[in-house]
């Protein structure tokens, strides 16, 4: 299994998850023409991304979710809830603070 970590570059990143989705493509055994047809993705812009890693989010959730991997995208940014009993309740916070 590949580990993503924040001291690799950017690329290898994009390239690692372009093989993951293709790894789960092709254990479906679906042809890079199937799944585009599935998720609504153009086929070159599949072939480019597992070529390349670039893609947009647009069109990487729409192939997330065709490959049966919505839970993976619940998953992504997860922020995770701290619980401090005697702490406060903190303020939702909607937008960044202004720069001073």
């Amino acid at each position: 299994m590949l580990i993503i970590n924040e001291l690799r570059p950017p690329k290898d990143v994009r390239l690692d998850i372009a093989q993951r989705l293709k790894d789960v493509r092709l254990s479906y055994n679906w042809t890079q023409e199937t799944l585009s047809k599935r998720s609504g993705v153009p086929l070159a812009t599949l072939r480019r991304f597992e070529q390349s890693g670039e893609i947009s989010m647009k069109w990487f959730v729409n192939l997330m979710l065709a490959l049966r991997r919505g839970k993976d995208l619940d998953a992504l940014c997860h922020v995770e809830e701290h619980v401090d009993l005697y702490a406060k309740e903190p303020v939702k916070r909607y937008r960044a603070r202004t720069k001073k």
